[in-house]
């Protein structure tokens, strides 16, 4: 299991992140882990995300919740 130490400001930035949705690769970065590292996450049922023309799209709320789940933040 994958497991993060973001800091708070990083949480915030995706939240206040004007667009709801990352792809992959955008996630990857900001991560700063290999695409298919998500993919295997979403894959594994870890990362909630959907096919939009054949591209994985992860929802800000669904990332959210996987950072709460995978970090060593304590997000209240």
């Amino acid at each position: 299991m994958l497991e993060y130490d973001l800091p708070q400001s990083l949480i915030d930035a995706v939240w206040q992140k004007s667009n709801t949705t990352l792809m992959v690769r955008e996630l990857a970065e900001f991560l700063v882990v290999s695409p298919n590292t998500i993919r295997k996450e979403i894959y594994q049922g870890k990362l909630r995300a959907s096919k939009r023309s054949g591209t994985w799209i992860i929802e800000r709320r669904d990332l959210l919740q996987y950072l709460e789940n995978h970090s060593n933040l304590n997000m209240e």
